[in-house]
């Protein structure tokens, strides 16, 4: 395969996971309006390790150093998402 072809195949790749992050960020936000109502802090760590243990099962020997970076990235970004959204003053956003 061509490596124009690769790269259309990367660019479409690209458009799916940036439609997949926003959703997710979307029920990110969903999750921070119920944890503001229920009083509960933004991360739950428990939760981000069994998520890591998912994917990175998922992922394989091969590639789990890598996705395990990729979502302790998106955790970060996530809980970031929350606290803007639960405490809109508190600066994160710049």
């Amino acid at each position: 395969m061509e490596i124009d072809q690769l790269r259309a195949q990367i660019d479409q790749l690209d458009t799916n996971i940036t439609d997949l992050v926003c959703q997710r960020l979307n029920l990110c936000g969903q999750i921070a309006a119920a944890k503001q109502r229920e009083g509960k802090d933004v991360l739950v760590a428990e939760r981000e390790k069994e998520i890591l243990a998912r994917v990175c099962k998922q992922a394989g020997k091969e590639y789990e150093t890598y996705v395990k970076k990729l979502y302790i990235a998106m955790f970060q970004l996530c809980r970031c998402h929350q606290t803007i959204l639960i405490s809109p003053g508190s600066g994160l956003k710049e």
